[in-house]
């Protein structure tokens, strides 16, 4: 059986194609677009016009996936849609454009699906964090194995934090507002926030390789993954690939269409 997931956060608009195979879930593709819904309603509280460009990059990320020929789709929101006064109408227009409901996630649900999405592959038999980094809001669990046991959903993103605070390239003082407005501290520096601010977003972009927008965010980004190293005292941060669009699919394959409850 082959799935797809749409996930439309806060920064990105992602869709994951993915064969079931024995149970686990066996990447076939990842498109993404970055219409940057969460900015929008950080200023106005409302998503408003940038929900067209947020359903023509849903429509764009969808027409590359189903070359791939996925069997079902689900399809769930986050921050920037949860908290937006006209989130719910957003989604349903979001649902009308691709023919599949667009559910918006609470913010337990998706800190679930993503400790879920994450557990699948990198669960430790100790105690282990999980900070899954939005663009509107930053999901934190605490996890014994395949358990989660304590989670929290902080409202601190790369996206909205980006647009608030930093300039292009950002300077040393907006860095030092960003980070009393997320109410943690840290005297580190990581080297790539030297490199992420050593020049015009674009230039950055040439060199590493990435879009604009998302060298943009990534500068806020890692700033939160500092302050959460700092904050539970942590010296190894591990990456994974895998996160709430796995987990959605899996909780598919658990609950059918009971998968965003």
């Amino acid at each position: 059986m082959r799935l797809a997931a749409v996930d439309i956060g806060s920064n990105t608009v992602h869709v994951l194609v993915a064969d079931v195979v024995r149970d686990r879930l066996e990447e076939v593709a990842h498109y993404v677009e970055m219409p940057e819904l969460g900015p929008q309603v950080a200023r106005t509280g409302a998503i408003g016009s940038r929900g067209k460009a947020a359903i023509r990059a849903l429509r764009s990320v969808l027409a590359r996936a189903s070359a791939h020929h996925y069997d079902h789709l689900i399809a769930g929101a986050t921050e920037a849609i949860r908290v937006a006064r006209d989130g719910e109408e957003f989604a349903r227009q979001a649902g009308d454009a691709i023919g599949t409901p667009v559910h918006v996630i609470s913010a337990h649900r998706e800190a679930e699906l993503s400790f879920l999405g994450v557990a699948s592959r990198h669960a430790a038999r100790r105690e282990w964090v999980m900070v899954d980094l939005g663009g509107a809001s930053t999901e934190v669990a605490i996890g014994r194995a395949r358990e989660m046991v304590r989670w929290a959903s902080l409202p601190v993103g790369s996206g909205v934090l980006a647009s608030t605070y930093l300039a292009d390239p950002p300077k040393p003082e907006e860095r030092a507002r960003m980070r009393r407005a997320a109410l943690l501290t840290s005297d580190d520096l990581l080297q790539c926030e030297k490199r992420l601010d050593g020049a015009r977003a674009l230039e950055v972009s040439e060199k590493v390789g990435l879009p604009v927008n998302r060298v943009k965010a990534m500068r806020a980004g890692v700033e939160v993954l500092l302050l959460m190293l700092d904050w539970y005292g942590l010296a190894v941060l591990h990456i994974s690939h895998e996160g709430l669009r796995h987990g959605m699919l899996l909780a598919y394959l658990e609950r059918g269409g009971a998968w965003n409850r």
